[in-house]
C-alpha cells in the first residue's frame, strides 16, 4: 500500500474521462508519479485526463 491506495487495484475497468480535482497538490512527488500511472491505466483508447490544481498566492 502507498499513499493509502492498495497497489492491487482491479484494472480490468476504463474510463472515457478520469478527473481528478483538489487533491494532486497534497501528493508528494513520488506517489504523484505512481498514481499517473494507474490513472493512464485505467483511460480507455481515445479517452482523457483531466487534472485541476490549485494556484493561490502563497502555495509555494
Amino acid at each position: 500500500m502507498r499513499g493509502g491506495v492498495s497497489r492491487d487495484l482491479p484494472l480490468s475497468y476504463r474510463f472515457d474521462l478520469v478527473l481528478v480535482s483538489a487533491v494532486w497538490m497534497h501528493l508528494p512527488p513520488t506517489v504523484a508519479e505512481w498514481a499517473l500511472c494507474i490513472l493512464t491505466e485505467l483511460l480507455a483508447t481515445s479517452s482523457m485526463l483531466v487534472v485541476a490544481l490549485r494556484n493561490w498566492p502563497g502555495d509555494g
